[in-house]
C-alpha cells in the first residue's frame, strides 16, 4: 500500500507498479529520486558527454537527461509516455512536439535572451513528455542550455518542488507563472527566471 498523496500542479501518481526500489510514502519516494536528480545534475553540469555523440539538446539527449535523473527510481525513466496525462499534449504528439522543439532550438538568438529560455521551459512542460518528474526534467534542460549560452544559471528554490500536499508560496507562484504562459503570457515566467538567475563563474 502506498500513500504518495497529491501536490498542486502535479502529474498524479496512481501506478507505482514501475517503482523499481521498495517505496511506500511520499517521504521515501522524494528522498530516492532527490538522490538520483542529485546526481544527474553533478554529472551533466560537470560537462561530462552523456550522448554517445556528445550532441545536447537533441531528441536523443532530452530523453537521456530524463533517464539519468530518475532512471534508479522509475522503470520507464526516458521513455516518452504511452497515455494522456492531466497535463501534457495528446501522447500521441509527444515525440513529434518534442522533436519538433529540439530542431528548432539551434536558431534561437545568440547568446539567447531571457525570453528564449523561459519560452523552452515552458514548452517542455506543457508537451510533458513522461510519465513524471516533467518540471524537474525541464527546468534542468533550461538550466543546462542557459549555463552553456550564457554562462549564468537558473538557482530555482528548494521549496519550488513539492514534497507535501501544502504548496509553498513559490511553488503557487511557479504553477500560476507556468498557468498564465499556457494562456499565452510568457511575462509571469520570465520573471522568475530573471530572479533566480545567478552567474555560473561567480558560484564556482
Amino acid at each position: 500500500m502506498s500513500d504518495f498523496g497529491q501536490i498542486d500542479g502535479e502529474t498524479p501518481i496512481d501506478d507505482v507498479s514501475d517503482l523499481i526500489p521498495n517505496i511506500g510514502t511520499r517521504r521515501e519516494l522524494n528522498e530516492h529520486e532527490a538522490r538520483n536528480v542529485f546526481d544527474a545534475v553533478v554529472k551533466y553540469l560537470s560537462g561530462e558527454a552523456i550522448s554517445p555523440d556528445g550532441r545536447e539538446f537533441d531528441f536523443t539527449w532530452m530523453r537521456m537527461l530524463h533517464k539519468a535523473m530518475f532512471g534508479r527510481v522509475w522503470k520507464w525513466a526516458g521513455i516518452t509516455r504511452k497515455t494522456d496525462l492531466t497535463i501534457g499534449v495528446e501522447w500521441s504528439r509527444v515525440e513529434s512536439e518534442l522533436y519538433d522543439l529540439c530542431e528548432s532550438i539551434p536558431y534561437f538568438k545568440v547568446p539567447p535572451e531571457t525570453d528564449d529560455i523561459a519560452y523552452l521551459h515552458h514548452r517542455l512542460v506543457r508537451i510533458h513528455p513522461f510519465q513524471n518528474g516533467n518540471g524537474r526534467w525541464a527546468r534542468l534542460v533550461a538550466g543546462i542550455y542557459q549555463i552553456r549560452r550564457c554562462g549564468s544559471f537558473i538557482n530555482w528554490p528548494d521549496d519550488l518542488v513539492g514534497t507535501t500536499q501544502a504548496t509553498s508560496p513559490v511553488r503557487a507562484e511557479y504553477i500560476a507563472a507556468l498557468k498564465s504562459a499556457d494562456a499565452g503570457n510568457l511575462g509571469r515566467l520570465i520573471e522568475l527566471h530573471e530572479r533566480f538567475s545567478k552567474d555560473w563563474s561567480a558560484e564556482g
